[in-house]
């Protein structure tokens, strides 16, 4: 028989931790206003979709990514581009380099900071795949308001001396012209 007084303390012990935010750096909970629990990255889950943009004088793109949580501290994002001859992306690209896909993973490192122009951002480490070198996680920031989202990686292949980074490789700033429009929950 279990015994009441053990099983209580247990009980509180654990709502403690869990409106306290865990007992890790990657957790990704955070105490609401009324000391609940609150998973900052289900604001993140969801299908986000670009309009059409510009990427080269050879095509446009269409990006979609869902995302979902996954873990305790995890949001993963099944990515996909789908390339276009036109600038109302209208008429997919044929052959064999028309579209591509990955998964990206981004861990919560239980921290935000505040840009120069007031947004509050998660601060994130984002797990890219990429053909030279194998899977990289990189310092990336992570943004939501009006059902759009915003993301920034400290690019590797961009020297930090040649972006604005903080001293931690953070970005500093949001591409606000760069965005997804959330489509499903």
């Amino acid at each position: 028989m279990l015994n009441t007084k053990t099983t209580l303390i247990a009980l509180l012990s654990a709502a403690m931790l869990t409106a306290c935010g865990g007992g890790g750096d990657g957790a990704a909970v955070d105490a609401g206003t009324e000391g609940t629990a609150v998973d900052v990255r289900a604001k993140y889950v969801g299908t986000w979709t670009s309009g059409c943009d510009f990427e080269t004088t050879n095509f446009y793109i269409k990006s979609s990514i869902t995302l979902r949580t996954q873990g305790a501290a995890d949001l993963v994002g099944d990515y996909s581009e789908q390339y276009y001859n036109d600038s109302n992306c209208a008429t997919p690209k044929t052959g064999p380099n028309n579209s591509d896909s990955w998964t990206t993973t981004y861990t919560f490192v239980g921290g935000t900071k505040t840009l120069t122009d007031g947004k509050v951002v998660d601060k994130v480490r984002a797990t890219v795949p990429d053909e030279d070198r194998g899977t990289e996680t990189i310092p990336a920031i992570l943004y939501t308001a009006d059902n759009k989202l915003w993301g920034e990686i400290n690019d590797p292949d961009t020297p930090d001396a040649n972006e604005d980074v903080d001293g931690e490789g953070f970005p500093n700033a949001l591409d606000t012209n760069s965005y997804l429009t959330k489509v499903t929950n």
